[in-house]
């Protein structure tokens, strides 16, 4: 699988909201220990290679993106045997209208997760709702293959 068919897959599972490439573990750093957990990548474009997952505003993992924007990102499916690693640069997204239209993306039950405590729930987009776009800089592939490990590296 060349580095191209494993990055349209992403975006068709993306799209699609279906399969194993929809949940990555996301790689920071915090001081200077890695920390990683899993996020649900909300979009990805192939084309433009940026990749967009949501996050609550008071999480480490926004606190430290805002501290040290560099991340990586690892999804894995099977058949075939897939590892695809997106590194880059995360950047908090802080446009109003953009926000509002990520909103719509996030199911009724799932906004409960940005409302603060000890706050009901709102009319418009949660105060504690954080969508961060990572704009991807290095590809790696790994593909199993002929009963080894292939790996392909792009640099953007």
């Amino acid at each position: 699988m060349t580095i191209d068919a494993a990055l349209a897959r992403l975006e068709e599972a993306v799209r699609l909201r279906r399969g194993a490439f929809c949940l990555a573990a996301l790689a920071t750093v915090a001081e200077d220990r890695p920390q990683v957990r899993n996020v649900i990548i909300r979009n990805f474009s192939a084309t433009g290679l940026i990749l967009t997952f949501f996050c609550r505003s008071d999480d480490a993992k926004y606190r430290e993106i805002l501290a040290n924007p560099q991340v990586e990102l690892v999804v894995y499916g099977r058949d075939p045997d897939c590892q695809i690693r997106l590194a880059g640069r995360a950047e908090n997204i802080s446009d109003a209208t953009s926000l509002d239209r990520y909103w719509t993306q996030v199911s009724q039950t799932a906004q409960r997760d940005y409302v603060a405590e000890g706050t009901g729930p709102t009319d418009g987009r949660a105060a504690l709702f954080a969508a961060i776009e990572v704009k991807i800089e290095r590809i790696k592939v790994l593909t199993f293959e002929n009963d080894r490990w292939r790996l392909q590296e792009r640099g953007i």
